[in-house]
Formats: C-alpha cells, sequence, structure tokens
C-alpha cells in the first residue's frame, strides 16, 4: 500500500515519497508538553507544570516555582527549596542543625534550631557558647572568653554565669558572697550576675566573708565550730556527737541490731549481745563455737587523760597479721585467734597507739585489756613538747577470763606510774 503519494509533473518524472511527517507545533496541553517532534512529555510526573513564554518552547516549572525571578520556599520541615527562573534546587536546613521557615507572602529561609522565627530569644549551644537570636537570625558568644558558663534554667533565656558563681554549666546559680582571683569580695545574684560588695577597710575576704586583719580567735570555751570574732575552727567534734552552740553534744543513736546477737550494731557501735562458753562471736552478729586450736582474745580499751579512765569507743584493734576491728560504743572488742602469745594493737583519733603481748588459749576466752593515752595539746612556744610520740607495749597484759594475772597488773600499774611522772 502506498500513502502520502504526491506526483508532479516534471521533465524529470515521479518521485514517491511515503510516511511523510510535518512535524508539530512545540506548546503545552495541561502539564504536558508537545515537542516540535510532536513527542509528549509529563511536567506532572514530576512535580511540575507545562509553562510556555511567547515565542519560547515549553518548559516544565517546579509547582512551588515562579516561572521566571527568584523565590525561596519549604517543601518540608527540614528542606529548602530554591527557585530561579523556574528551575530549581534543594537544600538540607537540617544538615546544619536548622529548620526551614516560611511566613505567609515571605520568601522560606533556613533558621537555627534554637531560634524562633520571630522576636528575640537566646539560648546554649554548649557549655561554654551563647546562642543570641534575634527575627530567626543569629549571632554567637564566647562566655568562656569572660571565665563564665553558658546556663539555662527551665522556661528561661539562657545567660552567662560566672564560673566564680556556679561549680559548672548545669548548676542553678544562688545568692552568695566569694572572693574574686585578686581578694576582692563580690556577690553572686540568684539571677546569675556578680556584683561587686567590697569588704569595709581594715578586712579582708576568705571565702566569701570579711575577715578583719591580723584577727585573733576567741574560742574560749568553745570546743567545736566557728570562733565567733574570725571564723576560725574551735575544733572537730568526735564520731558520734554534733557541734551546737560550741559544745560537741552526743548523737541521739538508734542501734541496728537487727539478726545480730552478740557484737557491735553497725548503726551506733553498741553491743548487740555476747556468746554462751565455747563460742565467738562472727563479723556478722553471729555465735560460733570455736575450732579446737582457736581462743578468743577480748578486752576494752580505754583512754589514759586527764579526766581517768574512760572508754574509747570504736577504737580499732587488731592482732599483728590479722585485719583491724572496730570496738563498739563502749570500747569493747573481741579477736578469734589461732592459740599461742599475739601482739595486739589498738589506736583512736587523738590518742598515742598502744600495743599489748597476750596469750590466745585453745577453748577459752582471754582478756587483754588495752589502755590508750591522750595526746597532750602541743604549746607552740615549749620546745620540749614530742614530735611524734610512740607506741607502748605492754609486755604480759593478758588473763583468762576467769581473772586477770597479777603480773600483768603489776606490769600495767608500773607503766601508768611511770607515764604520770
Amino acid at each position: 500500500m502506498v500513502r502520502n503519494t504526491r506526483a508532479f509533473a516534471s521533465k524529470y518524472g515521479c518521485i514517491r515519497r511515503d510516511n511523510l511527517n510535518e512535524g508539530c507545533t512545540p506548546r503545552c496541553e495541561g502539564n504536558v508538553i508537545i515537542g516540535a517532534d510532536c513527542g509528549r512529555g509529563d511536567c506532572g510526573a514530576y512535580g511540575a507544570y507545562c509553562h510556555q513564554d511567547p515565542g519560547a518552547a515549553p518548559r516544565c516549572v517546579f509547582y512551588m516555582c515562579e516561572p521566571w525571578g527568584e523565590q525561596h520556599g519549604c517543601l518540608d520541615e527540614r528542606t529548602k527549596v530554591d527557585c530561579q527562573d523556574g528551575a530549581v534546587s534543594f537544600g538540607d536546613c537540617s544538615a546544619y542543625g536548622a529548620y526551614c521557615h516560611q511566613d505567609p507572602g515571605e520568601q522560606a529561609r533556613c533558621i537555627l534550631g534554637l531560634c524562633e522565627p520571630h522576636g528575640e530569644n537566646h539560648a546554649c549551644l554548649d557549655e561554654h557558647t551563647i546562642v543570641d537570636c534575634r527575627e530567626g537570625d543569629f549571632t554567637l558568644g564566647d562566655c568562656g572568653a569572660y571565665a563564665a558558663w553558658c546556663h539555662q534554667s527551665p522556661g528561661e533565656q539562657a545567660r552567662c554565669v560566672s564560673a566564680f558563681c556556679i561549680p559548672d554549666a548545669a548548676s542553678e546559680p544562688w545568692e552568695h558572697h566569694i572572693c574574686t582571683l585578686d581578694g576582692q569580695r563580690a556577690l553572686c545574684t540568684a539571677a546569675g550576675g556578680l556584683e561587686p560588695a567590697p569588704c569595709p577597710a581594715g578586712s579582708h575576704c576568705e571565702d566569701g566573708a570579711c575577715v578583719p586583719e591580723a584577727c585573733q580567735p576567741a574560742c574560749g570555751d568553745r570546743a567545736c565550730g566557728p570562733d565567733p570574732i574570725c571564723g576560725a575552727s574551735c575544733g572537730e567534734c568526735a564520731v558520734g556527737a554534733r557541734c551546737e552552740a560550741g559544745a560537741c553534744v552526743p548523737e541521739a543513736c538508734q542501734p541496728a541490731c537487727g539478726d545480730r546477737v552478740c557484737g557491735p550494731d553497725p548503726v551506733c557501735g553498741a553491743s548487740c549481745g555476747g556468746c554462751p562458753a565455747g563460742q565467738a562471736c562472727q563479723p556478722d552478729g553471729s555465735c560460733q563455737l570455736l575450732a579446737p586450736e582457736q581462743g578468743v582474745l577480748r578486752g576494752v580499751v580505754t583512754g589514759a587523760g586527764e579526766g581517768g579512765d574512760e572508754p574509747v569507743p570504736r577504737a580499732l584493734v587488731r592482732a599483728e597479721g590479722e585485719p583491724e576491728v572496730e570496738a563498739d560504743a563502749d570500747g569493747a572488742w573481741q579477736l578469734v585467734l589461732a592459740a599461742g602469745e599475739h601482739l595486739v594493737h589498738a589506736r583512736a583519733e587523738g590518742y598515742e597507739g598502744a600495743s599489748a603481748r597476750c596469750q590466745a588459749l585453745a577453748g577459752e576466752i582471754v582478756e587483754c585489756p588495752l589502755q590508750l593515752t591522750a595526746l597532750a595539746h602541743e604549746d607552740p612556744e615549749d620546745p620540749e613538747d614530742p614530735e611524734d610520740p610512740e607506741e607502748v607495749i605492754v609486755e604480759g597484759g593478758c588473763a583468762s577470763a576467769g581473772g586477770v594475772g597479777g603480773g600483768a597488773w603489776l606490769l600495767l600499774l608500773v607503766w601508768l606510774g611511770m607515764r604520770r611522772r
């Protein structure tokens, strides 16, 4: 079959042309582009529309863009669309810690995640860097350059807070006085500010307080706490006591023996009871039979001082080569040891250490008294004060539970008499 055949008269004869295509006019049909070759392209398949300017070829324009000029929009909260004469490119705001924002009738923009699109706000980028936001734009400030932390309280704007006022960026500011590096006194406010608060003439700053120059402490009868003139310490209370108005007052301790039937309770050191003959108290407060080759050394640690002999609560006692045990609140202690002679040591804060050689008897409980001597208060103007206290060893200071040997007591009394001369 012959189609599109055209014949014309010519001395050259007849020319036949099959399938002759005269082409198409480039144009838009809705969102479809018709090309000069009559080919068809669907702009809508790419989220675009077909646009043709007078005298120009049709083209696809992204649906968020105008055919001409420059526009910016938000594809989603992360992606910014940049249009230039209908051509489109995409930017990822989230790659810079930002989000895409577009006000009605305005161009879209990337805004730092710490900033609001309108108004002024301040936030912490890290513990030293403060972000100052204004209408979505931001500048960075370095709190660290001013020896400060960037701090932001819940529901509040961030601010730089002096490192002299809070220990770290997470701590809340509170009102208190400090001493600056140059010795001046300053006030840390609850709002995080630092204001001058100089000390009056004749005083200087110590731990945030104004202390008179060349201050002489006046403790008087105070045994603990600060003196009322200089604020210097008048002493510390022993374990189990607290300071009240300059005096050490025993704590109202509540023993907690629980299942313990012997030994000291773990809270107050009070005795939870004793064990029957042939048994020894274990560290867990239970009584167990002694092994045939074991014996018990026990006693009370006392302290010799100007006020006489008093039990030393919670003194630490150990036999040579054995771990330490803690005496109870009445100074009582016991050790389960192999039968034989042992060198037993005792120590406590404020006392010279002491030792005694005691004989542990298999299957028996033997008393082994230990006496400490209170340390004398050194007089800085007395050159004869001893420099280092020496541990005192009492030889043979032990006896069975039936009674203390006379020889042991004699040695102990001789030693005490020598110490008190």
